[in-house]
């Protein structure tokens, strides 16, 4: 939803404006939605893409991050490995688990924290404030990064495979429309 928020609706109503013709139906959620089932033309798939007999197109890399604020560190200290998450408050989404690389593989790795949110925006706040450590995708991370309100650690064990992918069903016609 965020995502959207940021990039594709600027985007589209860009469009929109310079085609006033078309109409269009933009339908934001972190919900999971079966296209077919659900009537849509495309969807936009955040992460590593699963196994799926849907076509696909890279828009964009994604990285995440897993970070704290420098009030934090001082106070608990900075994770040096995966193992070390056990002794921090993580701040979790709708996951128990975030996504690492290690030694070549996608891990789940479970986390745990006293802090859980469904809002990127408010997962990032939590972090600036020190409650903890997070992990969020770039975009979402960018001006905290570049303010020094937030530090990344451990970024050698981030997937290099995530990305944002558009997404739609491998039908024999497509509609002109898509």
């Amino acid at each position: 939803t965020s995502f959207g928020q940021r990039f594709l609706g600027p985007f589209i109503n860009e469009f929109a404006a310079r085609h006033p013709g078309i109409e269009i139906d933009l339908f934001l959620t972190n919900r999971n939605v079966n296209l077919i089932e659900e009537g849509f033309d495309l969807g936009i798939r955040m992460g590593k893409l699963e196994d799926s007999s849907m076509l696909s197109r890279r828009l964009c890399n994604r990285t995440e991050f897993i970070c704290g604020s420098p009030d934090y560190f001082r106070r608990k200290g900075a994770p040096a490995s995966l193992a070390d998450l056990a002794g921090h408050n993580c701040l979790r989404g709708t996951n128990d688990f975030w996504n690492v690389y290690e030694a070549g593989m996608r891990k789940r790795l479970p986390v745990s924290g006293s802090f859980r949110a469904n809002s990127g925006d408010v997962l990032l706040d939590a972090a600036i404030r020190g409650l903890g450590l997070v992990q969020l995708p770039d975009y979402y991370l960018r001006d905290a990064l570049e303010s020094g309100q937030l530090v990344t650690v451990m970024d050698e064990f981030h997937d290099p495979y995530s990305a944002v992918w558009l997404v739609y069903p491998n039908t024999r016609f497509r509609p002109r429309r898509l």
